[in-house]
């Protein structure tokens, strides 16, 4: 009798303890919510609810609905694999697109044959510059040799250079599926302008086409 006697009055004495606010007796509930608001002790002993502030999940390690769609883009933009912007693209092409790189190879083999035709000319000026003025109706020839041969050769070196940079261009545009007839069309208008003023510029020195300039513009 003694010993159950000092076993209840044991058990006793426990049920007086009072109740732990962050100990084992506590629930994770309440545990958060004596954290996220630390005045709500005497409520949550009082058996008053409280509601937890709504950015109180993700501060505890649980994740809003907010929070978890963002987390998820991210994360499914991570693991998809970005493709680069001159990738090709697969898959059968539409009748637009080929059009488009037909026209495209068409204006490249063209001016490489204008190329192929304009390049050994240019690397002769001086038969090129005779030609010219005979073709203007000249006797004289052309004398200032040095200085055509020196922009023969620029000029060629740059239409070579112009249609290499051309069908890169417009390589890459065909094989991103995008229009590209249009840059044969521009890099042959830049790689003319650039030949002309090579051209013209042993031309305007030479004395048998400076006696011809007045005449043509007259």
């Amino acid at each position: 009798m003694s010993d159950a006697g000092s076993s209840s009055d044991e058990n006793s004495r426990a049920d007086a303890r009072p109740r732990p606010q962050y100990g084992e007796y506590a629930t994770p509930e309440e545990q958060r919510a004596r954290i996220a608001q630390p005045n709500a002790t005497d409520a949550l002993s009082a058996g008053e609810s409280l509601d937890l502030p709504a950015d109180a999940g993700p501060a505890f390690g649980t994740r809003g609905p907010v929070a978890a769609s963002a987390q998820d883009r991210a994360e499914q933009q991570a693991s998809t694999p970005s493709r680069p912007s001159d990738a090709p693209i697969s898959g059968p092409r539409t009748r637009g697109q080929l059009i488009d790189s037909v026209i495209t190879v068409f204006l490249l083999t063209y001016g490489l044959i204008n190329l192929l035709g304009t390049v050994p000319m240019l690397l002769m000026f001086e038969q090129f510059a005779d030609s010219a003025l005979e073709m203007w109706g000249s006797d004289e020839s052309f004398s200032n040799l040095a200085t055509g041969r020196l922009w023969g050769t620029v000029a060629a070196i740059v239409l070579v250079v112009g249609w290499l940079l051309t069908a890169f261009f417009a390589w890459r545009r065909l094989r991103r599926r995008k229009l590209a007839f249009w840059v044969p069309l521009v890099g042959a208008a830049v790689t003319l302008v650039l030949i002309t003023v090579c051209v013209t510029i042993p031309l305007v020195g030479d004395p048998a086409f400076a006696q011809l300039f007045p005449q043509m513009a007259g």
